[in-house]
């Protein structure tokens, strides 16, 4: 009987293990809804984006929701009048690959770009996301003080 069973669980594993390596999303979430449109005109405008790959862990989707969560709690208004905006990217889909180029990134990250019109003006990464990750006040503190501070300086 354990002849038959070990050779079964261990292909079991294997054929999990090949899943995984080839990108099969398996129970992982999908993106979130669509960003909200930002206004557009010569005014400048905050755009909030999280970058993400199609099979995320469970740190990546709490980074995503403690950061969408602050933002939306924190910037209503703002997100309400067009002057700030929050995505959700994968940038396993083809239009949105180039991003990883565009801004060094190296894992899923948040980054808060400044527009006027259709034309970035600058963006930050903010690459502290990850070491607050078990510290959810000081994560919505970080990105709070990130996003206000650089929008401040818009």
């Amino acid at each position: 009987m354990i002849r038959t069973v070990v050779p079964r669980c261990m292909l079991i594993f294997l054929l999990g293990g090949l899943i995984v390596l080839l990108g099969f999303p398996m129970g992982c979430t999908k993106a979130s809804a669509p960003s909200q449109a930002i206004a557009t005109g010569n005014a400048p405008a905050i755009q909030i984006s999280y970058f993400h790959r199609t099979v995320r862990c469970p740190s990546c989707i709490k980074i995503e929701e403690l950061a969408k969560q602050t933002v939306e709690e924190t910037f209503g208004g703002e997100l309400a009048a067009g002057r700030m905006a929050w995505r959700s990217l994968n940038l396993d889909d083809a239009e949105n690959a180039h991003f990883e180029k565009d801004y060094k990134l190296t894992a899923q990250s948040v980054v808060v770009s400044e527009m006027r019109g259709d034309k970035e003006i600058r963006w930050k990464n903010l690459e502290k996301v990850w070491d607050l990750l078990e510290d959810d006040l000081a994560f919505k503190k970080y990105v709070q003080d990130e996003v206000r501070s650089f929008s401040e300086t818009s």
